[in-house]
């Protein structure tokens, strides 16, 4: 069982960004840097984490998907237009986009939102949860950590998140081609 399987998020990239915090803190002997944690663990083909690169894939559709909807679209139109436009090509990008308008800063402050915030009791109790259940009732919480700490964790999501939208760009005439022998209309 992987830790993706293990501890999973239905919360979407919050609960996401949560349990990578989790990992990292039960990591943080050998990944002193929140910052490095991300770049080695967020998102990455082939690595074992609880924010791998389907659950972005994941957030980012789900998301997009849920815009469109609240937009008008049935849910049936709003996925087929999803995949059969651009949005299979470009999620991750118009993902960061639309979700932290496209500045590292804004995912930056948005992670640690995320990570910190308070004023729900129902989310501050979850977070402990998922942090705890994975890294130990020892585990200083978000909050409790030293702020620039958690600002390079922050930082290192964010900066992360713009690498692979980076990524999805090269490899656009890859998914372009897939796409179009995968997803041949039917009639």
């Amino acid at each position: 069982m992987t830790s993706s399987d293990e501890y999973p998020s239905p919360t979407g990239w919050g609960g996401d960004i949560i349990t990578l915090y989790g990992e990292w803190r039960r990591d943080s002997d050998s990944y002193s840097s929140g910052y490095t944690y991300c770049e080695d663990k967020f998102a990455k083909i082939g690595v074992d984490s609880t924010f791998g690169f389907n659950d972005l894939l994941e957030d980012a559709d789900g998301y997009l998907i849920s815009e469109r909807v609240r937009g008008g679209q049935d849910i049936v139109t709003a996925v087929r237009n999803h995949y059969r436009g651009s949005g299979g090509l470009t999620r991750i990008g118009d993902f960061l986009t639309k979700r932290f308008s496209g500045l590292a800063g804004t995912a930056t402050d948005m992670a640690r939102n995320m990570l910190t915030m308070s004023d729900e009791p129902t989310i501050a109790l979850g977070r402990a949860k998922l942090i705890y259940g994975i890294a130990g009732y020892d585990t200083l919480l978000p909050e409790m950590l030293p702020a620039d700490k958690l600002t390079e964790f922050c930082r290192g999501f964010a900066d992360s998140l713009l690498a692979r939208a980076g990524q999805e760009g090269l490899k656009k005439t890859t998914y372009l081609a897939n796409q179009k022998k995968n997803l041949r209309d039917p009639q």
